[in-house]
């Protein structure tokens, strides 16, 4: 836990242990989750996953609001 708590994100959430250790868990389970699907659907193309998932598991972790302000409409 502690790459994630050396974060911004994490930072902000040091006060709270249940907090960071739940925002912990989203992020590896996201990565996890994209595993499976992978092992599963080994034909969807790697590089779209790759992105997206960088994409959901920085939001996740509090490091960005968003890697594209364009696609978060309301920019969180």
């Amino acid at each position: 836990m502690t790459g994630l708590g050396a974060t911004p994100g994490g930072a902000e959430l040091a006060g709270d242990r249940a907090a960071l250790v739940l925002r912990n868990d989203l992020v590896f389970g996201l990565i996890e989750g994209v595993a499976v699907i992978h092992r599963y659907e080994p034909g969807r193309p790697v590089a779209a996953f790759a992105e997206a998932t960088a994409d959901a598991a920085l939001r996740t972790a509090g490091v960005i609001r968003h890697a594209d302000p364009a696609r978060a409409g309301s920019g969180t």
